[in-house]
């Protein structure tokens, strides 16, 4: 009886972080952190700063909604912050 109460207990536990973890990224976050990874990122660091941290600024937030699993407004956010970031290159 007491083991089936803490297997029950543990399951419970791991169905309520699993529940309460935001989704995965999406394929745009994917892509916009990929591109931040090239090396031609530092050279826009270096010649665009204010572009540079406009769409870093712009992508923490898509992140934040994303955690707060807020979809649509991570995936606005995501975009703006592509679209700064292609006009830097």
């Amino acid at each position: 009886m007491i083991r089936s109460i803490g297997t029950l207990a543990v399951a419970a536990i791991c169905a309520l972080a699993i529940a309460c973890s935001p989704p995965p990224k999406t394929g745009e976050m994917i892509s916009f952190e990929q591109m931040r990874q090239e090396e031609y990122a530092k050279t826009v660091q270096i010649r665009f700063p204010k572009l540079f941290n406009q769409a870093d600024k712009l992508y923490r937030r898509a992140v934040e909604e994303h955690d707060d699993s807020e979809p649509e407004a991570a995936e606005h956010y995501t975009r703006m912050a592509t679209i700064v970031w292609r006009t830097a290159v």
